[in-house]
């Protein structure tokens, strides 16, 4: 399995998809990006703050730095910044549902494509164990979680608390003309408790140190507009909230449509990535969300995955990564997702800041290579499922799903191909951005 570790300047050049993939070149992977101050001088005092309020210094047990420079605190388990939340009060911690389930998978064998399989990858801070350059286990004590620490110079990067809690902030909303691209696999329609799917891992590289991301990732959702809720997960290159190009491990939630510049104080919004915001629930000791993997894909060579789903478990909405249950989203913070989903999307998303250049993006989207390329060199999502029932995390491979993308010629899916003994259900999908053809 896939292995985890555990923003905003001038355009660079972008080193080479093959060079950016090979195994073990961090240099270019762990580069700080220069993220010039954003924060508008009324939002500082608010981002200090926000800081402050996430937990309190007595609620740290430990704290250690990965070898990526990531700062990690282990806050105990009892108060982490969820169970401080209004809505919250009282809220017993669940207890996590068996592991997920996988169904027989029938098909015929002839059809399989490869005879090379994936690798899974697990967390970084879980395979490079031992001690810190200040003598610190790189482990939590039992009874506390991972939170990956976050410094005001991250929070200064966005002009505002309404930016940093946005999944896309408001600066690209109103200067990006094309905005989020997408290739991915999606049904509606489909009363759901959960998805799940393996994820091919790869560090696509992302042209601007601005706004701009790259993601392969999960979606299960429910209500449309400002109703819109989704539960996301999956692997993410976003520099401007890092300060790095290394592709790491996410999850997002909206309660209200992405509506993030209605919520300022953390404790009441409705919608942030990882850990930012008083929503996710963690009980895993040993994940930290928001940490770069440890290895990635190699075009050519070893190819990395990691599993990632979600399931209507006890209590809200569990996240499973990598053989883990990592922690869950309460119920009360959902009205259309409260009881079920009626979508699932699997697939890939960039963001094209037109702001920052006349021309379409270069950055890439999976491993910078089209569907076309094939396995090896196309990333993948494979094993695509969805829970049926709330009473047990089994699963059932997907059928019907519908492929779509923004633009062909810029990032494109491959046939959603079904029933594969041993893929199940899957695609290749990816694309390079900007080209003669796309521009």
């Amino acid at each position: 399995m896939l292995t985890l570790a555990l923003c905003l300047a001038a355009s660079q050049p972008i080193a080479p998809v093959d060079v950016v993939h090979r195994e073990g070149d961090w240099l270019k992977l762990a580069a700080r990006v220069q993220r010039p101050v954003r924060a508008l001088p009324a939002e500082k005092p608010k981002m200090a703050a926000y800081l402050k309020s996430l937990y309190q210094k007595a609620a740290v047990r430990h704290s250690f730095v990965l070898h990526t420079g990531d700062e990690v605190d282990c806050v105990d388990v009892a108060r982490q910044p969820a169970l401080r939340r209004a809505e919250l009060k009282g809220h017993r911690i669940q207890k996590a549902p068996p592991p997920p389930r996988a169904p027989a998978i029938i098909g015929n064998r002839a059809a399989q494509p490869f005879t090379r399989a994936a690798r899974a990858v697990a967390i970084d801070a879980l395979v490079r164990a031992g001690k810190d350059a200040k003598g610190r286990e790189r482990k939590c004590p039992a009874g506390s979680i991972p939170i990956r620490k976050t410094a005001l110079a991250d929070l200064h990067a966005f002009p505002s608390m309404s930016d940093v809690f946005a999944r896309l902030p408001q600066s690209a909303r109103r200067g990006s003309r094309d905005g989020h691209q997408y290739a991915h696999a999606s049904r509606g329609g489909l009363r759901n408790y959960g998805a799940i799917s393996r994820l091919n891992v790869w560090n696509p590289a992302v042209s601007h140190d601005g706004i701009e991301f790259s993601l392969s990732q999960i979606w299960v959702t429910a209500g449309s507009g400002n109703r819109e809720q989704t539960l996301e997960a999956g692997v993410q290159v976003l520099p401007s909230k890092y300060g790095d190009r290394r592709a790491r491990l996410f999850i997002y939630s909206t309660s209200d449509g992405y509506a993030a510049e209605r919520n300022q104080d953390f404790s009441r919004a409705n919608g942030c990535y990882n850990l930012d915001c008083s929503r996710f629930i963690q009980v895993d000791g040993s994940i930290v969300i928001g940490a770069p993997f440890a290895a990635y894909s190699v075009t050519g060579g070893a190819q990395r995955e990691i599993e990632i789903g979600w399931f209507r478990g006890p209590g809200g909405w569990w996240l499973w990564v990598g053989g883990h249950w990592v922690g869950y989203y309460p119920t009360e913070l959902f009205s259309a997702l409260k009881h079920h989903a009626t979508g699932v999307d699997f697939g890939g998303e960039i963001v094209d800041d037109r702001s920052a250049h006349r021309a379409h993006t270069t950055t890439n989207m999976g491993s910078g290579h089209f569907p076309r390329a094939g396995f090896g060199k196309a990333a993948f999502q494979r094993r695509l499922g969805y829970f049926p029932s709330p009473d047990a995390p089994a699963w059932t491979a997907l059928s019907g799903l519908d492929a779509s993308r923004t633009d062909a010629k810029c990032y494109d899916i491959g046939d959603v191909v079904e029933g594969d003994p041993d893929w199940g259900t899957w695609f290749f999908f990816g694309g390079t951005g900007y080209s003669r053809l796309c521009k």
